[in-house]
């Protein structure tokens, strides 16, 4: 299982860390996990997130 914590994702996926860690609060990232005061989230995760065009709309800036 590759999981990454939220500094590396926001990079990986062109996002910034306040807004995945935000949408990580919420819930929306189904099974990511606050371990030692870090959010991390399977890679999968994240790319099915970012598949979906309504949740990519608030997760990157408009262009």
């Amino acid at each position: 299982m590759a999981f990454l914590n939220i500094e590396q994702a926001a990079q990986q996926f062109g996002t910034s860390v306040h807004t995945l860690r935000a949408v990580a609060k919420s819930g929306k990232l189904p099974g990511a996990k606050k371990i030692g005061g870090r959010w991390f989230v399977h890679c999968a995760t994240l790319e099915r997130y970012f598949e979906s065009p309504a949740l990519v709309a608030e997760a990157r800036p408009a262009a």
